[in-house]
């Protein structure tokens, strides 16, 4: 079972307690999607025409599509067997 809201490098001291605050499961799984969504879509005239249509940045946009990519792929991991 993946949790989107655990950490993807949690860090416990010995007696138990988390040190490590950093990034969640979601955050991370969303900036890797937004790593090649960027570089797909970035300086794309028809991805701007896209984003223009709905009343967006392209920026905004495809931040959006990034987190919705993080969360199919965390619902897809908790699907498997």
């Amino acid at each position: 079972m993946t949790n989107a809201k655990d950490l993807i490098n949690p860090t416990y001291s010995q007696s138990g307690v988390k040190l490590n605050k950093g990034l969640t499961k979601r955050e991370y799984f969303a900036a890797m999607a937004l790593q090649g969504i960027c570089s797909t879509f970035s300086g794309s005239p028809n991805a701007e025409r896209q984003a223009e249509k709905v009343g967006k940045t392209l920026s905004e946009t495809m931040a959006v599509y990034a987190v919705d990519v993080a969360d199919a792929l965390i619902n897809a991991l908790n699907e498997t067997k």
